[in-house]
């Protein structure tokens, strides 16, 4: 069947972002966060609502980030504190409900896995109140057990306006054999 004409879809606008354009954002070492080079592909667009996606996406791993590093605290900021919000890790696990989003968060940081996580080719679509990204997330240098570990993973963020503000209400990403082994070890 194909994708809906724009008439018949409530996605105001793609965005497709590449990952051979300039570095936005970041976190407090300086790690890339999502390289982005945004080219609108629906005349109909509003960039402003496409920069708050973005925005919120670039928060959301920064947060991750510094959640590598220790810190959980971050991801308080950028997720939804509704009970319908959603995680399915890499870890292989799956979260329903901000309480347990939250002590996930908490569990992995307590990990420190280290390293770094950027997002690349990322699409970003969006509606009125609803929006969502996909992409690949490369994360380095992480350790599990002393040993390094490399992982690429395709992802899925899932965002909600909520008080004007971008929030995450969803984060799917494939299952990483390596990092399941370092929840099942700790």
């Amino acid at each position: 069947m194909g994708l809906p004409s724009p008439s018949m879809n409530p996605v105001a606008v793609l965005v497709v972002v590449t990952s051979a354009s300039i570095v936005f954002g970041g976190c407090a070492n300086r790690t890339p966060v999502a390289r982005v080079g945004a080219k609108v592909v629906n005349a109909a667009s509003d960039a402003r609502a496409a920069d708050g996606v973005l925005g919120a996406h670039n928060a959301f791993y920064a947060a991750s980030n510094l959640m590598l590093a220790g810190d959980a605290e971050p991801m308080s900021a950028v997720w939804s504190h509704d009970d319908d919000v959603t995680d399915l890790s890499p870890f292989g696990d799956r979260r329903l409900g901000w309480k347990e989003v939250r002590a996930e968060f908490k569990r992995e940081a307590a990990m420190k896995l280290g390293g770094s996580v950027v997002s690349v080719d990322v699409v970003v679509g969006f509606s009125d109140d609803m929006a969502y990204t996909v992409g690949v997330e490369h994360a380095k240098r992480m350790t599990v057990d002393g040993k390094p570990v490399e992982v690429q993973l395709r992802a899925t963020n899932i965002f909600r306006l909520q008080g004007g503000k971008w929030k995450l209400v969803h984060h799917h990403a494939d299952l990483s054999a390596p990092l399941e082994a370092a929840v099942s070890s700790k």
